[in-house]
């Protein structure tokens, strides 16, 4: 190593040094040390030894270390043969997370490649700001989807470390499931969530809660209408959409979770509808009772065979399958989410 401070008894670095306790510091061990110089390469720091013991000054710079700063450094290595000794504070936190097992923070830096293919064998990171990779078989997205990674910070854990190579793997998905396993353990039934809507299907709203886990909102908990459709269903909640939930079912081993909106918008819908309105509708349904009718917003309402205004006569008689029809709302009912209808006269001359 060259272009280092003068070591003559005279100088700053020289009086430091022979202020050290003699010793040689071990690599791969904490050493507490006190920032006593910086210049444009490295900063120096006293560690109490004989040794002249750096850190470089990137590093320095993104920890914000001061001439006059005191605190631990790891050592990366034993001094070499002209007795100066490299410390770090970036891979301090990286190897006790290995060591702990704990997790921490990576940001995706770009996509790793191989030549001559158009294979994608991971994703460079970067942690603490040293470089890191995280192999695709510990990836939580496989396939193209890696990319949208690419400028994010996820959490991780630390696989294995080479300080000889200052090579750093992790993983994403260890981490992940770890997180998704406590939140899993944290939720109950009756519970009060935040949510966000990620995915709308025939069968319900899927919605995400954080730390990976996502649940479902079955339809039979949004809508009283057993034909809505996924068209409506998005309709009511959009890609997107914050909610607030309640949890109505938890499967910790099996890791599912069910929703419930804390706010129905079935419900506000009931809420505008008054008796003697007019409306038009959609014959869903046809039994022996009488006929459910789809109206606007995903409602549906019941007429019954006595509301045909059509004596002695049935709805599988009268009406067929998407006919439509106008109807006049008789009752409405918000806690039992149901509205009963009577068929217009007019539509079944």
């Amino acid at each position: 190593m060259k272009n280092f401070p003068n070591q003559d008894p005279s100088s700053l670095m020289g009086q430091l040094l022979g202020e050290f306790r003699p010793g040689r510091p071990l690599r791969n061990s904490m050493v507490f040390g006190e920032v006593v110089m910086t210049t444009e390469k490295y900063a120096w720091v006293n560690i109490g030894q004989k040794v002249e013991s750096l850190v470089d000054i990137e590093e320095a710079i993104r920890f914000n270390l001061k001439v006059g700063d005191r605190r631990e450094f790891y050592i990366l290595g034993e001094p070499d043969e002209d007795g100066y000794a490299m410390l770090s504070v970036a891979w301090e936190s990286v190897l006790i997370a290995q060591k702990t097992n704990a997790t921490i923070e990576a940001r995706i830096k770009d996509v790793a490649k191989e030549k001559g293919s158009d294979h994608i064998p991971g994703l460079k990171a970067e942690i603490n700001g040293l470089p890191a990779f995280i192999p695709s078989s510990k990836l939580e997205v496989r396939g193209p989807a890696v990319r949208r990674l690419i400028g994010t910070v996820v959490p991780v854990k630390v696989l294995t470390t080479n300080l000889d190579s200052r090579k750093i793997v992790l993983s994403q998905k260890d981490a992940a499931e770890e997180l998704r396993a406590a939140r899993f353990a944290a939720l109950a039934h009756g519970q009060t969530v935040n949510g966000t809507v990620t995915n709308v299907t025939d069968f319900g709203v899927f919605a995400a809660i954080g730390d990976g886990v996502s649940g479902l909102i079955r339809k039979q908990e949004i809508s009283n209408n057993r034909s809505i459709t996924k068209d409506q269903l998005q309709k009511l909640f959009p890609i997107g959409k914050e909610l607030e939930l309640f949890v109505t079912d938890v499967d910790t081993e099996k890791q599912k979770v069910s929703f419930r909106p804390t706010e129905q918008p079935q419900v506000k819908l009931l809420s505008e509808l008054q008796a003697g309105m007019m409306l038009s509708g959609r014959v869903a349904r046809i039994k022996s009772f009488g006929a459910f009718i789809e109206l606007e917003n995903s409602l549906e309402g019941l007429v019954f065979n006595s509301e045909l205004g059509v004596p002695d006569k049935t709805a599988e008689q009268v009406l067929t399958v998407d006919q439509i029809v106008q109807v006049v709302i008789r009752t409405v009912n918000c806690e039992t989410e149901k509205v009963s209808l009577a068929l217009k006269q007019p539509s079944l001359d």
